[in-house]
């Protein structure tokens, strides 16, 4: 049985346990990520983001339906606007409202593929994130992932254990958008009752799926 990759977060000061293999290649990179007032994209299960790593701008889109990814697209541009190719695939999730920016984070990448004798066990991949209000972070955290490549369960939970011994809690950090966004929703009337809400939810789940399908339609994927 393949074992999955797995996902954790952790506080400013979080440290990488000394295990043993080999460093990966540090990166580091600014993203800026975008939405519509009212967060319509993020509302939608949609991801705009423009990655600037080594002088190099790419745009990056992803699509998320029922939890699971309907679309992960990346395409060259400048900070100006995405790409034309891009702002067809968000046409409908952006219902012809302006893209602006929402939040800007600063992170840097670093880890270690994990060895026993000459067997590569897994992949710990850290990423140290600061959200940036200008030049200055005010707030940082962690992001960590466990890809396993040659580890049984058992290895598995051993690299867990000692990573959660390190601080690291099991899940993903709050979306960027949804963080920098906070409650900010659209009006709804009139007010709910519990039959109304129970419809209102029924669409709203069949919009989002149809929103999360339409990149893939224009792109003749879906």
């Amino acid at each position: 049985m393949s074992q999955k990759v797995l996902h954790f977060v952790a506080g400013e000061d979080f440290e990488l346990p000394d295990l043993p293999g080999r460093a990966l290649p540090s990166r580091s990179y600014t993203e800026t990520y975008y939405d519509t007032s009212g967060a319509r994209l993020d509302r939608a299960g949609f991801v705009l983001r423009r990655r600037v790593e080594n002088g190099k701008g790419v745009w990056h889109l992803t699509v998320t339906s029922d939890g699971q990814s309907a679309l992960d697209v990346e395409a060259l541009g400048g900070p100006a606007a995405p790409p034309s190719e891009l702002q067809e695939l968000l046409s409908a999730a952006s219902a012809g409202f302006a893209l602006a920016p929402v939040t800007r984070l600063s992170t840097k990448t670093n880890g270690k593929r994990v060895k026993q004798g000459s067997h590569t066990l897994a992949r710990v991949l850290v990423s140290s994130v600061g959200v940036l209000e200008g030049r200055r972070v005010i707030e940082a955290f962690h992001e960590l992932v466990l890809e396993p490549l040659a580890a049984d369960g058992k290895e598995m939970a051993r690299l867990e254990k000692a990573l959660r011994r390190a601080g690291a809690k099991p899940g993903h950090a709050p979306a960027p958008v949804t963080h920098a966004l906070g409650s900010e929703a659209l009006d709804e009337s009139p007010a709910a009752t519990p039959d109304l809400e129970r419809l209102r939810m029924f669409f709203r789940e069949q919009f989002a799926r149809m929103l999360a399908h339409d990149p893939g339609v224009r792109r003749g994927e879906d």
